[in-house]
């Protein structure tokens, strides 16, 4: 599309959003709740409230009509869309002058809800997608001011052209206020949408995208994530490190006591820890025994518990709910790498797919023990997750059992997962068996075949 008719506005930075949201999540069954609060609806209410902490759930059949016309670029207000309230406008350009810090982490908990910072590299298209939106909208001044740095000031568009470190949730936010001082009429953004969509063959029907927005950016650029991650478009998952913020001294830990607020964030922390059997879950080895599906109930629930605590102390973020938070996102990472790698063939119990690259598996499991223990001896001052002692990877002196762990789980994929005839193993023949897919608390039906076969000699996980 031609660069006169591209343009920034909150329909088109809405709907690039919307393609850096994490992966929806399908139904698996409903005994715990049916949505996963990714909804396009979901996403509109979480921008608005960046801007608007208090904003009040809408009315949601009024609204997901507002939703759907504020994305597509053909309603710029609505019942419940405040973006032509000078109240509403006066107020965020406000927050971002004078109390940048709080937009920050309003935004940093959007980023942490709604944006995929893994492996699909969803954010880094997304950040891409914005720099070459507001590159190429020549409705835009090179003098025209964001607010993307975070340190709370501002860039203008000429140096934001050349970007090559962003910080995810302030550059975000930086975009957002520009859109919503300067850009009250959302139509402006009509004719870009529609050069991002395959139009519908039938009137009604869903708009596809298939934008290529992002594409002309060529340089490296590097992403910040507001859990201080640092991650690169040259980067894969496999291979990325996870950076944490500096270990925590014990005068610093004494500190935050003496000040009360993180002594109860550590309780807190350890409660919930106990509470849904967190340090059972990263202790247990799924390697050689099912895993139950009801344990990503209690992994999901801890992480929308601790979500919805931290925001008792955004006015006050430090060390140690940096580090809570970093806990939670990667425990989350954790819990869907398992999911993406198994199946359940009764909707209880889950099992290895056989065509795996254990060699990565095994790497991957490693080396998500070893940060969560990490994270957990720092947030705790020294004490460790792992109640059944199982090692932090990496470490020097766990060198030999880090061996050890690698060779025994090698061979005993290698007797249970082989496809040799003559296996001493005796498979279960399952006739005509439905093959569900899970995540969280939901299951759905993949694929309705006429044999499964089962190795009977798993170990079965012991309630």
């Amino acid at each position: 599309m031609q660069a006169e008719h591209m343009r920034l506005c909150g329909g088109t930075f809405f709907q690039l959003i919307l393609q850096g949201v994490r992966q929806r999540l399908k139904a698996r069954d409903r005994f715990a709740g049916g949505s996963d609060n990714l909804k396009d609806t979901d996403v509109l209410i979480g921008l608005i409230r960046v801007a608007q902490e208090d904003y009040q759930d809408p009315a949601i059949s009024t609204f997901s009509q507002n939703t759907s016309a504020y994305k597509s670029c053909e309603l710029s207000h609505g019942t419940y869309l405040p973006f032509e309230d000078e109240a509403f406008i006066s107020a965020f350009d406000n927050r971002i002058k004078n109390e940048y810090s709080t937009a920050l982490m309003a935004m940093s908990r959007f980023v942490d809800t709604f944006i995929d910072t893994g492996a699909t590299e969803k954010h880094i298209r997304l950040v891409k997608a914005l720099l070459e939106l507001v590159e190429t909208d020549n409705s835009i001044a090179n003098t025209d001011s964001f607010y993307v740095r975070q340190n709370g000031s501002s860039s203008d568009k000429a140096t934001i052209k050349d970007m090559t470190d962003v910080c995810l949730p302030a550059f975000l936010l930086g975009i957002w206020h520009f859109i919503v001082l300067n850009r009250k009429d959302n139509s402006i953004g009509r004719d870009t949408f529609e050069s991002w969509h395959e139009k519908p063959a039938v009137k009604g029907a869903k708009w596809i995208y298939n934008g290529h927005i992002g594409t002309g950016i060529t340089r490296v650029i590097t992403i910040t994530e507001h859990l201080q991650t640092s991650i690169t478009d040259n980067n894969n998952f496999e291979t990325t490190e996870i950076k944490f913020p500096e270990n925590s001294r014990k005068d610093i830990v004494d500190d935050y006591l003496r000040k009360g607020n993180a002594k109860n964030l550590i309780e807190l922390f350890e409660d919930a820890i106990d509470k849904y059997q967190i340090d059972k879950f990263v202790d247990s080895d799924y390697t050689t025994m099912p895993l139950y599906c009801n344990v990503f109930t209690e992994v999901n629930s801890f992480i929308a518990y601790m979500r919805d605590e931290f925001r008792s102390f955004r006015r006050k973020r430090d060390l140690t709910l940096e580090n809570c938070i970093t806990f939670v996102s990667i425990l989350e990472k954790y819990s869907f790498y398992l999911d993406t790698k198994m199946i359940t063939d009764d909707g209880e119990k889950l099992y290895w797919l056989q065509n795996l690259d254990w060699a990565t598996v095994y790497k991957e499991l490693q080396n998500y023990r070893q940060n969560l223990e990490k994270l957990y001896n720092r947030i705790t001052n020294g004490r460790s997750l792992s109640v059944y002692g199982f090692p932090a990877f990496g470490d020097e002196d766990n060198a030999d059992l880090q061996n050890e762990f690698t060779t025994t789980k090698k061979d005993r994929q290698s007797d249970r997962f082989t496809d040799d005839s003559t296996s001493k193993t005796t498979n279960q023949v399952i006739d005509n068996p439905i093959i569900f897919n899970q995540h969280g608390n939901n299951n759905v039906q993949i694929a309705h075949v006429e044999t499964l076969t089962i190795n009977n000699d798993r170990e079965e996980a012991k309630e």
